[in-house]
């Protein structure tokens, strides 16, 4: 593993940086797939996944520095070796009623939640703040990470509400 054997003289040649090979009598080295790096260290018997946070785009990357992107904001990836090609958007967006402003994020964990008085409702992946909307006047809603204007509420009778995203 690590080389192939080259036809033209049957000498085993090492396979370069970005491919390898897992098993003895290859005449070629495969690349390292999209969402995949080459191995820092030779023999190059394998390679190694992209991180959780991140995808890949290209084949036969040297490192994770050139060869791994992070998730965009509003954006998260839980898995290991994402091939960012097979999707129009590799990584989940965080849903409705959330967002988050970091790249590279690894979970829906790290996406916020709006709060009580406001509504997110757009959807694959909100990146700021500015995505969650005010219920409106004479209305409240106390839950957080709510995803439709349904959850804003009319006041009951004999209150009132004059102010835009209150709980």
């Amino acid at each position: 593993p690590g080389s192939y054997i080259e036809s033209s003289n049957n000498l085993c040649t090492s396979c370069t940086v970005g491919t390898f090979t897992d098993s003895i009598d290859q005449t070629s080295c495969h690349d390292c797939p999209k969402g995949w790096y080459a191995k820092s260290t030779r023999p190059y018997n394998g390679c190694e996944k992209c991180g959780r946070g991140k995808y890949g785009d290209a084949t036969k990357v040297v490192d994770a520095w050139v060869g791994c992107k992070n998730c965009t904001i509003g954006r998260f990836s839980k898995y290991e070796g994402v091939d960012g090609s097979l999707v129009t958007t590799p990584c989940e967006g965080c849903p409705p009623g959330k967002w988050n402003n970091q790249e590279g994020q690894q979970e829906e964990s790290s996406c916020k939640a709006c709060g009580a008085g406001y509504y997110g409702s757009a959807n694959g992946g909100a990146s700021s703040l500015s995505s969650c909307e005010k219920c409106s006047q004479g209305k409240y809603s106390e839950k957080a990470a709510a995803s439709t204007v349904d959850t804003c509420l009319s006041c009951p009778t004999g209150f009132s509400q004059s102010i835009e995203g209150l709980a």
